[in-house]
């Protein structure tokens, strides 16, 4: 039996895949909150970041 996304070297029967071209259920308010809900992520990350950085920098002048 074959079946869309099968693994690695798996013949894979088209007509299963999915059609790249159909329209997406996907809305522009989910992807606006997708990208609100990211850069909120990526700030959070900065933030943990800088303060490693802060920190790491902090312990090898007390080390000096």
């Amino acid at each position: 039996m074959q079946q869309a996304g099968g693994a690695i070297g798996d013949d894979v029967d088209p007509a299963c895949q999915a059609d790249p071209f159909a329209p997406s259920g996907v809305t522009a308010t989910q992807i606006l909150v997708h990208h609100e809900e990211f850069a909120a992520y990526t700030r959070k990350l900065e933030l943990l970041q800088r303060r490693w950085v802060n920190y790491s920098a902090a312990l090898q002048g007390d080390a000096k």
